[in-house]
């Protein structure tokens, strides 16, 4: 693996185990510097697993790969993502509605039907 490939799975990993945190990454080959930043900001400066995290994969990270530099940054800070590679965030859905419908991908694509002339037929299956 290279290692945009190595952060971008870490950086997942660690989108799952830390609930409300924001991560948005990109690499500037011009100067093979890896940007992470991480919001929100209390964050980024007072939670212990994510500091303890972000310090492994800076360990890990200059270990696998010496040449290159990895900054963590978040809000106001001077190192700023231009155009990220990798975009993680979470949300939370809520309905005021008593009934609530949940469908799979699956169930979404099978809704309708791409026809020979690709033109799309919206109807339902029974």
């Amino acid at each position: 693996m290279n290692s945009i490939e190595v952060l971008k799975a870490e950086l997942q990993e660690l989108f799952s185990l830390i609930d409300g945190i924001e991560i948005r990454y990109e690499f500037k080959k011009s100067t093979f510097t890896h940007i992470v930043e991480v919001k929100p900001l209390d964050l980024f400066s007072s939670n212990s697993l994510y500091i303890e995290k972000e310090i492994e994969l800076e360990e890990k990270f200059s270990e696998l790969f010496p040449n290159e530099d990895l900054v963590f940054v978040s809000e106001n800070s001077l190192s700023k993502i231009e155009e990220a590679d990798l975009t993680l965030i979470s949300f939370k859905v809520s309905y005021k509605q008593e009934k609530q419908m949940f469908y799979s991908i699956g169930e979404l694509i099978n809704d309708f039907q791409m026809d020979i002339n690709s033109e799309i037929n919206y109807a339902l299956a029974a």
